[in-house]
């Protein structure tokens, strides 16, 4: 696995209508949407960004899927592309745990991705009530999750391609409990931290256990730690914060997240506008408004939007005869476009270094983040997660419901 100085970002390709998009290859200003190939010049694409995921879950009757949005080299043509396992939809129930589907699974993942995630029974499944999950629960979980492994290590597999393990739970505890029961089993690069539930302290203490437990020196073992589930743009300078940190302190390991925030967005009819280091704002395009656009230009000159109005991708002469839809491709690639400028906009504002210029462009809870991650990387061998602990009024309580987790989201910038 190639060592990267920056997070890397992987925009999900997951939406229905993207997929489409991808596979149809519907142009945009006579460009093709194809982002994440290399080899193209600006003539012949929108926009490039050689990092993409998707999903087994999703696709695995599709074995070919790859070629079907036009990778036909997996190597050569995008840089690295993220196989989501599939693990999700066996916890929910979706899929089954056989072997049979097991097979289906990791075969996907290694003719359609170049690092995947083992395939992990998270301990949810077991009980949906996460708060009283005991001890036999992750025992179990954990069982199940061996025997994944054990599948996979029993198979063979590509000795070119990068599995990582996986950190389940949900609590220091129970995360730190799976970890050392887990560390040593089978073959893998690196890591994808799950179950972060979207809060800031679950974040954190995941990634405090591969801290307290010196993984980060194991070289050969974590070459990768992957954040799972972090659609939100308020993770995003944390995770590129996180990286940061780690380049600080020496270490070459590669840091990145996934997120469908773009192409979700962009379903919704959602327009990506003024991105911050805080967030974007966006306004709703909606068929209800098709009489009122007329030709002004759509607000961005990005790429993918330059030359269009707003009547051009809003009015019912914007859907061919085959389904191809003017509205959404323009709307989920500019979106996808502008996640991609963010993060790197991020990353050139935090790689300063420069305190005094961040505090003039973040957020007081999140220069606040900021040093609570300072603090761990300074603290006693063994010790991140108590750092973690004292500050979780900034970080959020983790045993709030759902919708009480996601009003933190007004903290940090949605």
């Amino acid at each position: 696995m190639k060592y990267n100085e920056k997070t890397i970002f992987f925009p999900a390709i997951s939406i229905a209508t993207h997929t489409t998009i991808m596979k149809k290859n519907w142009l945009v200003n006579g460009k093709s949407p194809r982002f994440y190939l290399n080899g193209k010049t600006s003539d012949e694409q929108c926009f490039h960004h050689p990092y993409i995921l998707t999903s087994a879950g999703h696709n695995y009757k599709d074995v070919d899927f790859m070629k079907s949005i036009g990778i036909e080299n997996l190597e050569n043509d995008v840089d690295i592309i993220f196989g989501d396992s599939g693990g999700f939809q066996i916890g929910t129930g979706e899929l089954k745990c056989d072997d049979e589907t097991l097979e289906k699974l990791y075969t996907w993942m290694e003719k359609n991705s170049t690092v995947a995630p083992i395939i992990d029974v998270p301990p949810w499944s077991i009980r949906n009530d996460t708060s009283s999950l005991s001890i036999s629960d992750m025992d179990e979980a954990l069982k199940r999750t061996k025997k994944n492994i054990d599948y996979l290590q029993n198979r063979g597999f590509k000795n070119d391609f990068d599995w990582l393990n996986v950190v389940q739970g949900h609590s220091y505890e129970h995360r730190d409990y799976w970890y050392n029961h887990i560390k040593d089993i089978g073959v893998h690069n690196g890591w994808a931290l799950g179950s972060l539930r979207k809060n800031m302290y679950v974040v954190l203490m995941a990634f405090s256990v591969l801290m307290d437990n010196d993984e980060f020196s194991n070289e050969e073992r974590c070459k990768l730690i992957h954040f799972f589930g972090l659609s939100s743009t308020r993770f995003m300078p944390i995770m590129i914060y996180l990286k940061y940190k780690l380049n600080k302190a020496g270490y070459k390991i590669n840091v990145s997240f996934d997120s469908s925030y773009a192409t979700q967005n962009g379903g919704w009819g959602k327009y990506l506008i003024y991105p911050s280091s805080t967030g974007f704002m966006s306004y709703h395009l909606s068929n209800r408004l098709i009489d009122q656009f007329d030709d002004t230009p759509l607000p961005c000159k990005c790429p993918v939007c330059k030359g269009y109005s707003h009547k051009d991708i809003l009015n019912e002469n914007s859907l061919s005869n085959d389904g191809e839809s003017l509205f959404y491709n323009v709307v989920q690639s500019h979106n996808v476009y502008m996640l991609t400028e963010y993060v790197e906009m991020l990353h050139n504002l935090i790689y300063t270094g420069n305190k005094d210029l961040w505090a003039t462009c973040f957020k007081s809870e999140q220069l606040k983040t900021f040093n609570v991650i300072d603090k761990m990387f300074e603290s006693a061998p063994g010790t991140a997660h108590h750092v973690v602990e004292r500050n979780i009024g900034l970080l959020g309580n983790p045993h709030k419901s759902e919708q009480e987790v996601e009003s933190i989201e007004d903290m940090f910038g949605v």
